[in-house]
């Protein structure tokens, strides 16, 4: 039995089309499996930096500013400055801002932290001294204070809302 080269190749087309073309798209298809599995196979690792860029302040870039009056401040100062207003990240707010106002009156320090924490109200703490160290000392315990009490407001609400209390009541 002989076969034309047009009937060949017509077979040759036909048994290539048929093993072939589930071939290609087993392929594609593993091919899809193999690019989805090293997907999520990195997927925790960017979990995890997500994680730690919001437990560290949520992201934000914490803007400090520190205003002398009637004082030049010294090195030493400054970082001792910085130190404290370094300790209000731990609570996890969002804090937007940070002003430092310090002034000299009378030989007396006078310290006054102003601390904005995003959709709150700003925190104001005023504190005198005799000493620098020991008003800034003061003045850092009582915003961290202030700053703990707004965590554990807004981690721990009071109140239940409407909803809960109605499924409680129904069941």
């Amino acid at each position: 039995m002989l076969y034309t080269f047009v009937e060949l190749r017509n077979y040759v087309c036909l048994i290539t089309y048929v093993l072939i073309t589930p071939l290609i798209s087993l392929l594609k298809k593993l091919f899809f499996v193999i690019i989805l599995f090293d997907f999520l196979t990195k997927l925790p690792n960017c979990r995890e930096d997500f994680h730690k860029k919001s437990t560290q302040n949520k992201g934000f870039i914490m803007p400090k500013q520190i205003r002398a009056k009637n004082i030049t401040l010294e090195d030493a100062q400054k970082e001792h400055l910085e130190k404290v207003m370094e300790d209000f990240k731990k609570y996890g707010l969002d804090i937007t801002r940070i002003i430092a106002n310090i002034m000299e009156e009378k030989k007396r320090f006078h310290v006054e932290f102003e601390v904005h924490v995003a959709h709150n109200d700003p925190i104001v703490i005023n504190e005198i001294d005799d000493k620098f160290d020991e008003a800034v000392d003061k003045a850092g315990k009582r915003v961290e204070k202030a700053l703990r009490r707004l965590h554990d407001k807004i981690k721990s609400p009071k109140h239940e809302s409407l909803r809960t209390i109605l499924n409680e009541i129904e069941e």
